[in-house]
C-alpha cells in the first residue's frame, strides 16, 4: 500500500510539473503570437507609412529589376504613364513610354548604376511617344536587399519643366534686352547723321534754298525726331515687361501731381480745366504707375486740342477688390468697334497727320497695369470725348500716409 500511494504522489507531481511546463509553453507562445502580431502590424503601418508617403509626393517614383523592368511605381507616375489598374506597370520597361534613344540611355544608366553600386543624379529632357517632352530632375540609386546585394534600382524624378521654362524666357529676355539696346544704337546712328546733314543744309544753305525745299528738309528732320521717339518707346516697353515690380504704398494724389506739374508748364497758352477727385493709396511701383498716368493725362491733353477749352477729369470708385482710376476728357473721342485695338503695340485710331504718337503709350499702359494684377478698358464717342479706366487691386498693405 505505501509503494501505490507513494507512486500516486510521484505521478501527481509529474503531472503538475507538466502542468507548469504546458502553462509556460503556453505563455510563451501567447507572447510568440502577440510579438507576430505586433511585428505583423507594424509591417502594415510601415507599408501604409511607405504608400502614403509614395503615393501623396508630386514626385514620380519607381522601382526597377536588374533588367529595368517595373517592380512598383507610385501613384502621381501612374497617372502621368496613363495606368488606371494598380500593378499595370510590372514588368514594362522605359520602352513602352518613351522614344527609343531616351528609353535606351536610361537603360544604360541603370546597368551602369547595378554596377558600381553609386547613385546618378541629372536633369534631362523626356522625350515621350506621342507626348509633349518634359524636363525632369531626377536621382537614381542601387536598390538592395536585406543581405546588401543590388537586385535593382529605384529611383525619383521631379517636374522641373516650368523651371525650364522660366530660364528660357530669362534666357530670350536678356537676349532680347541685348538686341534692343544694339538696334536701338544702330537706329540712332543714322538717325544722328540724317539730323547733322539736314541742320548742315539749313545753316549753310537757308537762304539760297527754295521754300520747297526748306519744307522737305523740315520734314526730314520732323521724321527723324518722331523715329528717335520710336525708338525710346519701343525701348521703354520693352523694359517695362522685363523690370522687378518696387511695390511700396503710394499715395495716387501725389503722383498725379508729380504728373500735372510738367504737363501745366507746357501747355500754358491752352484753355485747361482740371476736375481732379481725391484719390486713394494704392501699392504699386511708384515709376511703372507714374509710366499710366503720364502716358493716359498726355492723351487727354492732345486728343483735346482741337477743342475751345479742354476738360479733363480725373476720378476713383471702387469695384470689388480693387481701386477703379479713369481719366474723361471731352477731345475727339473714338467709335467703339475698335477700342480691342487700343492698347496693342502700334495700333492708332486716327492718322499720324492729325494726332502725333507711335502708338506705343496704351500698350505700356496695358502691360503695367496687367504686371499690377489689375486691367484696362476704355469708353467713348466720336467728338464727343474718351475716358479710360485702370485698377489697381486693393493691398491690405496699403494705409495712410497722411501725417
Amino acid at each position: 500500500m505505501f509503494n501505490i500511494n507513494k507512486a500516486k504522489v510521484k505521478l501527481i507531481n509529474e503531472l503538475q510539473e507538466l502542468q507548469r511546463e504546458n502553462n509556460s509553453l503556453k505563455a510563451i507562445y501567447e507572447n510568440y503570437i502577440t510579438e507576430l502580431k505586433q511585428v505583423q502590424e507594424a509591417l502594415v503601418r510601415e507599408q501604409y507609412l511607405m504608400n502614403a508617403l509614395m503615393n501623396n509626393l508630386p514626385d514620380y517614383i519607381y522601382f526597377k529589376d536588374t533588367e529595368s523592368h517595373f517592380i512598383k511605381i507610385n501613384d502621381a507616375l501612374a497617372k502621368y504613364f496613363g495606368l488606371s489598374m494598380p500593378g499595370e506597370e510590372i514588368g514594362k520597361t522605359d520602352f513602352d513610354f518613351f522614344t527609343e534613344e531616351h528609353a535606351r540611355q536610361a537603360y544604360e544608366d541603370e546597368q551602369t548604376i547595378i554596377q558600381s553600386g553609386k547613385q546618378l543624379i541629372r536633369e534631362e529632357k523626356e522625350t515621350w511617344i506621342n507626348r509633349p517632352d518634359n524636363w525632369v530632375s531626377t536621382i537614381k540609386l542601387p536598390l538592395l536587399d536585406n543581405e546588401g546585394n543590388i537586385v535593382g534600382t529605384f529611383g525619383v524624378s521631379r517636374d522641373i519643366t516650368a523651371r525650364k521654362r522660366v530660364e528660357e524666357l530669362n534666357l530670350a529676355n536678356k537676349e532680347l534686352e541685348a538686341f534692343s539696346y544694339s538696334v536701338s544704337h544702330d537706329l540712332r546712328a543714322p538717325l544722328r547723321h540724317i539730323n547733322g546733314y539736314v541742320d548742315l543744309l539749313l545753316s549753310r544753305f537757308y537762304d539760297t534754298l527754295p521754300d520747297k525745299a526748306r519744307h522737305y528738309l523740315d520734314n526730314i528732320a520732323d521724321s527723324a525726331r518722331q523715329m528717335g521717339t520710336l525708338i525710346d518707346d519701343l525701348l521703354q516697353f520693352s523694359r517695362t515687361g522685363r523690370l522687378e515690380l518696387r511695390q511700396t504704398n503710394l499715395d495716387m494724389n501725389v503722383i498725379v501731381q508729380e504728373v500735372i506739374g510738367p504737363i501745366k508748364q507746357e501747355n500754358r497758352e491752352r484753355n485747361i480745366e482740371w476736375r481732379i477727385a481725391s484719390l486713394p493709396n494704392v501699392y504699386g511701383d511708384h515709376a511703372m504707375l507714374r509710366i499710366v498716368w503720364t502716358n493716359l493725362l498726355s492723351n487727354a491733353l492732345k486728343f483735346t486740342r482741337t477743342k475751345e477749352k479742354t476738360i479733363i477729369e480725373i476720378n476713383v470708385f471702387d469695384e470689388n477688390e480693387a481701386s477703379v482710376f479713369s481719366v474723361c476728357d471731352n477731345g475727339v473721342g473714338f467709335d467703339m468697334q475698335y477700342a480691342q485695338k487700343l492698347f496693342g503695340v502700334f495700333q492708332r485710331l486716327h492718322s499720324i497727320d492729325e494726332f502725333e504718337g507711335t502708338g506705343i503709350g496704351l500698350a505700356n499702359v496695358h502691360r503695367i497695369i496687367l504686371r499690377h494684377q489689375g486691367r484696362t478698358w476704355a469708353n467713348a464717342e466720336p467728338d464727343k470725348g474718351a475716358t479710360f479706366y485702370f485698377s489697381i487691386p486693393k493691398n491690405k498693405e496699403v494705409k495712410s500716409c497722411i501725417n
